[in-house]
């Protein structure tokens, strides 16, 4: 099942929690994006963060004043 649409605008910094609903806490996952202009590491867009079955991980993503307009996307990565 595809993920919410999620709208954000430049100059904007959003907090977003990730559920992760499997009952295995060994099925890791987290979000990556593709498009956005945000950091690689911390608590953005870090592919190498996981949230394991069962638990939530926050992800903050600070958009820049000058983010250009588009149609960006985000998925998650399984983690083993």
């Amino acid at each position: 099942k595809p993920g919410p649409l999620i709208r954000m605008e430049p100059g904007q910094k959003y907090k977003l929690t990730l559920r992760n609903t499997a009952s295995d806490p060994s099925l890791k996952t987290n979000i990556h994006t593709h498009g956005l202009h945000i950091p690689g590491d911390g608590d953005a867009d870090d592919i190498t963060r996981s949230v394991e079955g069962g638990s939530c991980l926050d992800y903050t993503y600070d958009i820049p004043a000058d983010h250009p307009g588009g149609t960006n996307w985000y998925h998650p990565h399984k983690h083993e």
